[in-house]
């Protein structure tokens, strides 16, 4: 009964500590990472994006930026370049991948679809702008 008892209270505590870090973890949220504002007299990013039909029944995202360069080769580097980094790709609030190209290819499924690009540092953190994450976003309808 007494080791009945100690397992009792360690698993409790385990679950007590498991809820305790993944309740504080930004990592563990929807956005999965942290967010940084874009300092004064630094250029702002801008990110258009676009989704057209391809002749094979596939989606192409095409990403149309200013101030902004996808920088794969430093992906993970902790130096901050507000003007560097890569995409997060987005379907009805689901990241997919990464992005660092102008284009990608998609497979979307029927119904109305929200797709996504928001632009983060190699760092992984989201950039924003006035409060607001440098992103866009258009709506794709899918017939059946």
């Amino acid at each position: 009964m007494r080791n009945l008892w100690s397992y009792s209270s360690l698993f409790l505590l385990f679950l007590v500590l498991f809820f305790y870090f993944t309740s504080t973890n930004e990592h563990l949220h929807s956005s999965g990472h942290p967010a940084v504002e874009i300092p004064k007299g630094v250029e702002v990013p801008e990110v258009q994006i676009s989704v057209d039909k391809l002749s094979d029944d596939s989606w192409l995202l095409q990403v149309d930026k200013e101030y902004f360069t996808f920088t794969p080769e430093q992906a993970g580097s902790s130096v901050i370049d507000f003007q560097k980094g890569h995409g997060h790709v987005y379907i009805n609030g689901v990241k997919i991948n990464r992005l660092y190209g102008d284009y990608f290819n998609l497979e979307l499924p029927k119904g109305k679809n929200a797709i996504k690009v928001a632009l983060v540092l190699n760092n992984h953190q989201r950039l924003l702008h006035q409060g607001n994450e440098v992103s866009d976003q258009v709506e794709v309808h899918v017939s059946g």
